[in-house]
């Protein structure tokens, strides 16, 4: 979050204080507020369930952590390739600036863009203005010719007789592109405009292109801009607080390719979706920042939770593949239950009817899935069992830190009460 204060468009950076905020205060609530509470109502708090008087049992998670342990190479080949191929739908994105064209099809502006389009160029929804400025009256041949030489640009469909202002120093002339103001081809077309009526300037005139297509390609350049700084410099940040926590060097390179592949794989499904599926014109263009926000950062926490289990049950002696199937076993659960109050949270919003709104939620519910069940429970541990103890390189502390003993299978599980209360094994949290 902290990182979405590098961009240069203020939609993305002015998001970043209140979720700093927001992410501060949850972090002071979990470690303070709500122990307290739990504290003080004690078991009672699982009422009516006695459920957690004794180990949680899943035939899923067991057989699934059982599946990892045997054959972490197959599971991490098969996980693996599903998020590659997912992540393939990334080559074909297009951007999507149409942010009108995401209300629903019924309303009154809808239908008037309809009717727009049929009767004039598409670009006169929105036409885009060429001024041109100096000290003196303009010349009237000076805009003559720039109007020719507009009325041939590619991409122009209308060119409007020049206005001049009332002591001459400053004209405008509208141009109506091709196609619709907010599509990949006017954007591009534009920034071929902009460069031809700079080089066509006279001496002692300054000319500037504005209107919504103009605004929307300097935004375009913002956000290329943006990714190529905000994603490296998150990475960077992710990979460092991984190295910390988890004191080691493979480990951490290891959960953030990981996290990247499932970031390319929500994307890649959104683009397969809306632009293969429902043949939409593009993918709007603030979902990779929306993707990051929420799939980066959630894959990393559910990232930290598999692992830091994974290396807790190595420290106590276990071989990569028990301990790879343990912590699935017990910490995959709530890996998923979270995931799945996240995905069903976002999933919401596409019942809004609102073409953005569904696209944000269809795209951070799926990235959530794919990173809490596919990445973060199987390919994460399957890679990690495979790697064995050299993922913790340099840490070689872990094999001396216990000796090496038998650990408990991973199909039995504990039934017995325990008389504190406490289920004798329970999620690392």
């Amino acid at each position: 979050m902290v990182t979405m204060l590098l961009s240069d468009l203020k939609s993305f950076k002015t998001m970043a204080p209140a979720f700093i905020v927001a992410v501060a205060l949850m972090l002071l609530a979990s470690l303070t507020l709500i122990p307290a509470i739990l504290s003080l109502i004690g078991p009672k708090v699982f009422w009516p369930s006695k459920g957690w008087k004794s180990a949680p049992r899943s035939r899923v998670w067991k057989g699934l952590a059982g599946q990892i342990a045997r054959h972490p190479g197959r599971m991490g080949l098969i996980s693996g390739v599903v998020l590659v191929a997912l992540a393939a739908g990334t080559l074909f994105m297009h951007s999507n600036y149409d942010i009108s064209g995401s209300l629903p099809s019924n309303t009154k502006s809808a239908e008037a863009t309809r009717q727009l389009e049929q009767s004039f160029p598409a670009g006169a929804l929105s036409p885009t203005q060429i001024y041109v400025t100096s000290s003196k009256p303009v010349p009237a041949a000076d805009l003559t010719k720039l109007s020719t030489l507009l009325a041939g640009a590619d991409g122009v469909g209308a060119v409007a007789p020049a206005v001049l202002n009332k002591s001459g120093t400053t004209a405008a002339i509208n141009v109506s592109l091709k196609a619709s103001p907010y599509s990949t081809e006017a954007l591009n077309a534009v920034n071929k405009i902009k460069d031809l009526v700079h080089a066509a300037a006279q001496p002692g005139e300054r000319v500037v292109v504005g209107g919504q297509t103009m605004a929307f390609a300097d935004m375009r350049s913002a956000v290329n801009r943006d990714y190529s700084v905000v994603f490296p410099a998150a990475a960077l940040l992710i990979l460092i607080i991984l190295v910390i926590l988890l004191r080691s060097v493979i480990a951490p390179l290891h959960l953030l390719v990981g996290v990247w592949l499932g970031f390319g794989a929500t994307l890649g499904a959104s683009v397969i979706t809306f632009q293969g599926v429902m043949g939409d014109a593009g993918t709007m263009f603030m979902m990779p920042m929306i993707c990051y926000v929420f799939v980066v950062a959630v894959g990393s926490d559910y990232n930290i939770l598999l692992t830091t289990r994974l290396r807790e049950e190595i420290m106590e002696g276990a071989s990569p593949h028990d301990a790879a199937a343990m912590a699935v076993q017990h910490a995959g659960p709530t890996v998923a239950a979270a995931g799945l109050i996240l995905a069903g949270t976002f999933g919401s919003m596409m019942l809004s009817g609102v073409s953005l709104l569904s696209q944000m939620g269809f795209s951070v519910m799926v990235g959530i899935l794919l990173v809490a069940i596919i990445m973060a429970s199987i390919l994460i541990p399957s890679v990690a069992t495979v790697l064995g103890r050299r993922i913790w390189w340099p840490g070689h502390q872990l094999d001396r830190s216990l000796p090496k003993g038998t650990v408990e299978p991973v199909d039995e599980t504990i039934d017995a009460p325990v008389e504190t209360g406490i289920p004798a094994e329970e999620p690392a949290v």
